[in-house]
């Protein structure tokens, strides 16, 4: 995709937005026009267009990433985009009560919730920065970044209850129970292992995946006797094809390997590899939901794998 064509599809996904708020404004104002109690103020118009402007930012940051080389900019437009969508929902919540006579407790209980919707967005914002560490050479390192990235939802739903336990009920409902310390102890001990071992689970499939592909490195062991470090170098290879579907480092290290052997022309390398070379994964639908994303995910992943298992047929040494 060039230039031209890339910059014509982020217009194409920012485009609705600006129109959207525009409408949505002066709807607002036209129907507060009709009645003088609550008139459309600046602290009302604020939150909208924040929102919108976050939305036109992370959609603008998913358009990048049609990009055939992804753009480094992506994460930190999807993140900006996040952090501003939930910062104008907090306010928008604070101005719904600014306006209207509510109870005091129901009034704290609303900005509690409206700074749990912030601290969640927030902080998926910040988790979503993690992609750039998902390609560090260590596999423990990537693990750690990859398990960030794929806990967005879970750091959302904790930062949520965090603020909405210590901001609203352990100070309203809860002050006067006597195991109160006991239940904060309790939750924080829950959050720790809870954490703990989703990151360890997630580092042990990252340091294991590579042994699902062990025959294929016995029969390139076969092929040409390699050093330690080619190995750890060829199960990184495949690790990053079958797991983020990263084909041309494979790729070049196929073409190495088939040529050191020698039995290869270049025409019948290039034959070998063609379905490497060709192969796409299908396009995650945007938008969508969570689920959908998930099970085309796997698909390419299982795709992938079918794929691995192929080349390892065609690269194995006949007896």
């Amino acid at each position: 995709m060039s230039r031209k064509e890339l910059i014509r599809e982020v217009a194409k996904e920012v485009s609705p937005y600006p129109a959207l708020c525009i409408g949505i404004l002066l709807i607002l104002n036209f129907v507060t026009s009709l009645q003088n109690y609550y008139p459309l103020t600046s602290a009302g118009v604020l939150p909208i267009i924040i929102f919108f402007s976050g939305l036109s930012i992370h959609s603008a940051g998913t358009a990048l990433s049609h990009a055939e080389q992804k753009e480094k900019a992506q994460p930190i437009f999807i993140s900006t985009g996040i952090m501003m969508t939930g910062y104008a929902l907090w306010k928008g919540f604070q101005y719904l009560i600014s306006i209207h006579e509510v109870p005091s407790k129901l009034a704290l209980f609303i900005n509690t919730l409206g700074l749990a919707i912030f601290a969640g967005f927030a902080l998926a914002a910040l988790v979503t920065l993690a992609v750039f560490g998902e390609k560090s050479k260590s596999l423990i390192v990537s693990g750690i970044f990859k398990w960030l990235v794929n806990s967005q939802l879970s750091f959302m739903l904790i930062a949520c209850f965090i603020v909405i336990y210590f901001g609203f009920f352990r100070p309203q409902i809860l002050i006067n129970w006597q195991h109160l310390q006991l239940l904060d102890w309790i939750i924080v001990v829950m959050m720790v292992w809870g954490s703990f071992s989703s990151v360890r689970g997630s580092i042990n499939r990252n340091l294991s995946a590579p042994l699902t592909y062990s025959d294929w490195e016995k029969h390139t062991q076969k092929i040409e006797n390699k050093i330690d470090e080619d190995l750890e170098y060829a199960e990184r290879v495949q690790w990053l094809f079958v797991e983020d579907g990263i084909k041309e480092e494979l790729v070049v290290y196929l073409v190495g390997v088939l040529q050191e052997n020698g039995s290869y022309s270049q025409q019948s390398i290039s034959q070998q590899l063609s379905p490497l070379i060709n192969y796409q994964d299908e396009p995650v639908p945007s938008p969508s939901f969570e689920w959908v994303k998930n099970r085309v995910s796997q698909r390419n992943r299982k795709n992938r794998e079918m794929l691995l298992a192929e080349l390892m047929e065609i690269i194995k040494p006949k007896s």
